[in-house]
């Protein structure tokens, strides 16, 4: 079974090494912010301890949103496909920031 946390920081990793990130929002002047990745699906809860330091909620989003993906891709290679996942995003305080839902994080064809 894929290690669902790992997955989720190498997706960050990945993106980070892309992107120039944004400059910090001025509500965090001096502190970066930190971003937990927390994924409930079928398999229930996997709380993210860790965390990672990004410049923006939006940076959150787009690492969800890329961690969604390859998670489901890697569950796609086995036969299976939760789109009833998410991740929920939190601050270090443990507040919600966002939440993105698998279904959300694709497009679906049928035809």
């Amino acid at each position: 079974m894929v290690n669902q946390a790992s997955t989720i920081r190498l997706a960050a990793t990945s993106y980070a090494n892309l992107c120039n990130f944004a400059e910090s929002p001025e509500r965090y002047v001096g502190n970066v912010p930190r971003y937990h990745f927390n994924i409930r699906n079928g398999c229930g809860l996997t709380r993210d301890d860790e965390g990672l330091d990004l410049d923006s909620d939006m940076d959150a989003q787009v690492l969800a949103i890329r961690g969604a993906r390859s998670l489901m891709s890697a569950e796609v290679l086995e036969g299976t496909l939760d789109l009833d996942g998410q991740i929920e995003i939190t601050d270090d305080e443990n507040d919600e920031v966002m939440t993105v839902r698998f279904r959300d994080a694709v497009r679906i064809h049928q035809g």
